[in-house]
């Protein structure tokens, strides 16, 4: 008779997950990621979530005209703002476009949500006012009454429009054929400032008027009411040491009054008339 073999069945015996979990908790590297993890949802609470990094105060510096509490209002709605999630470039962008007179803005942002917003103000350093002719830059130093001027800056910006002229700046007129100046646009060219500038403060005469003629000339008048005809074109500086030379060695102040124009445009230095020692003075 054959032998019978009985199968036998061996059943699988259960995991316990606690004797799992004790595996895995005698790990160092399961304690230090979750030492980690717990260190990165403690910061993200306190940096992100929790009131202390909230803005609490927003302040301004650098500015001290009238307008700069409606500045301090553009951005005072960010108040309450997380101060690391805060996106302040919209309330730049949008007092830039409303306030010409701003040049540039910093926002600082400091610890406890306290916020400085430094403000850079344009320097006047011409003034452009409305006339019927060529561009003409003055140099005198008063105002005339009710004369309305655009204020430019160093980049030929026109940033605001007065009638209190600021004091010891020269005066330019210009023919707006086109329409009046817009606020925060370049209205000069920078070379032209430049070159106004070099000018009234390198020469040594009195000056009356600086007339811009065009990209290439600018005429002075000078207190002696005889013209100088200097080239953009041309090494400003050189032209202007020309003068004074031909003004200390071959031009006494007696015979400046004969002289109608020096034009220096050129190679060759003209003085007319040429024989202003000899001439009794201008009709």
């Amino acid at each position: 008779m054959p032998k019978r073999y009985k199968k036998s069945f061996r059943t699988k015996k259960k995991r316990s997950v606690w004797k799992d979990f004790g595996l895995i908790a005698k790990n160092k590297f399961f304690w230090l990621g979750l030492l980690v993890l717990g260190i990165g949802l403690g910061l993200t609470y306190l940096f992100f979530l929790s009131s202390v990094f909230r803005i609490k105060s927003i302040e301004l510096s650098g500015c001290e005209k009238s307008w700069c509490k409606e500045i301090r209002d553009v951005f005072q709605v960010r108040a309450g703002q997380n101060v690391f999630l805060a996106d302040f470039s919209v309330s730049i962008e949008k007092a830039l476009n409303a306030y010409p007179q701003i040049d540039q803005i910093n926002v600082r942002k400091k610890l406890l949500g306290f916020i400085t917003v430094e403000i850079q103000e344009r320097k006047p350093v011409i003034a452009l006012k409305e006339e019927n002719g060529p561009c003409l830059v003055k140099t005198f130093f008063s105002k005339q009454p009710e004369q309305e001027y655009y204020l430019i800056d160093k980049k030929g910006i026109a940033f605001e429009k007065t009638k209190e002229l600021v004091l010891n700046i020269p005066q330019i007129r210009g023919d707006f054929k086109t329409g009046e100046p817009e606020l925060g646009k370049a209205v000069v060219a920078e070379q032209d400032i430049d070159n106004v500038l070099k000018i009234t403060s390198s020469f040594k005469l009195g000056i009356k008027e600086i007339v811009v003629v065009s990209e290439k000339r600018i005429n002075v008048t000078t207190s002696d009411n005889f013209e100088i005809y200097f080239s953009s074109e041309k090494d400003l500086d050189w032209q202007i040491e020309q003068v004074g030379i031909l003004l200390e060695e071959k031009i006494p102040p007696e015979l400046r009054k004969n002289i109608r124009y020096i034009d220096l445009r050129f190679e060759k230095i003209y003085i007319f008339p040429e024989d202003y020692s000899k001439n009794p003075g201008k009709n």
